[in-house]
C-alpha cells in the first residue's frame, strides 16, 4: 500500500503514518485467494437478487476523519463488503438521529448494474421526502 501511494504522489495518508505491516508474499497471495473466493460467493448471491437495501452503518454519521482514527470501523461492515467485491452502491438519507445526524440507507447492485442502484435510490428518495439539510 505504501509503495502504491508513494508512486501516486500521496504524501499524507493514514496508511503512510504507520499502523501497517509488511506482508510476506505467501501471506499476500493467500489473502488475494480468500478475497477471490469471497467475490465468487457474492456473485452467487447476485444470481438470485436484483438489489440489496441495507444500512450504511450501524449508527448515525460520525465526524469526518473519525474512522481513520479507529472509531467505528466495524460499524461500516455493510459498505466494506461492497468495496471488496466491486459492487456499485449509492446512499440515500432516510432520516435523522435525535441529535440531527443523518441516517442513511445503502442500495447495492451486482457488478456493472449501476442503473439498478440509481433507480431504486431515486424511488427511495422520493418516498422519503428527498434530501434535507441536517439540523
Amino acid at each position: 500500500m505504501r509503495r502504491l501511494l508513494t508512486r501516486l504522489g500521496v504524501t499524507d495518508s493514514p496508511f503512510l503514518r504507520g499502523g501497517g505491516r509488511e506482508m510476506p508474499v505467501a501471506d499476500y497471495t493467500a489473502l488475494i485467494e480468500r478475497w477471490d473466493v469471497f467475490r465468487s460467493r457474492m456473485l452467487g448471491f447476485w444470481s438470485e437478487h436484483d438489489v440489496l437495501v441495507c444500512p450504511v452503518n450501524a449508527h448515525p454519521a460520525i465526524a469526518h476523519g473519525a474512522m481513520t482514527q479507529g472509531i467505528g470501523l466495524k460499524a461500516y461492515s455493510y459498505t466494506l463488503t461492497d468495496n471488496l467485491t466491486g459492487c456499485p452502491s449509492v446512499t440515500v438519507r432516510c432520516g435523522s438521529s435525535p441529535e440531527g445526524l443523518p441516517i442513511g440507507l445503502q442500495v447495492v447492485a451486482p457488478p456493472w448494474r449501476e442503473d439498478r442502484c440509481l433507480a431504486v435510490a431515486q424511488r427511495l428518495e422520493t418516498a422519503l421526502g428527498g434530501w434535507r439539510r441536517a439540523l
